[in-house]
């Protein structure tokens, strides 16, 4: 099959994220999924799959800190 494109960009969510990372690095191209914040997703595991946004794992972690730092109940 002959991949005529340069980069995948989308989709709007980690499931259709995980089956595209498989066709970038089947096809050698970029990924860029602008909403697939699943940390399973991870340059380690797909070489081709570049992270636009920081995972849940990540925002989680600093939004708590931010409701201990400033004492939120």
């Amino acid at each position: 099959m002959n991949a005529d494109f340069v980069a995948i960009i989308g989709p709007y969510g980690s499931v259709m994220a995980h089956a595209l990372s498989n066709v970038a690095n089947e096809f050698h191209v970029p990924f860029l999924p602008f909403t697939a914040l699943d940390p399973s997703l991870s340059p380690l595991q797909y070489p081709y799959f570049i992270q636009t946004t920081p995972n849940d794992l990540f925002l989680m972690t600093a939004i708590s800190e931010m409701i201990r730092y400033f004492s939120y109940r």
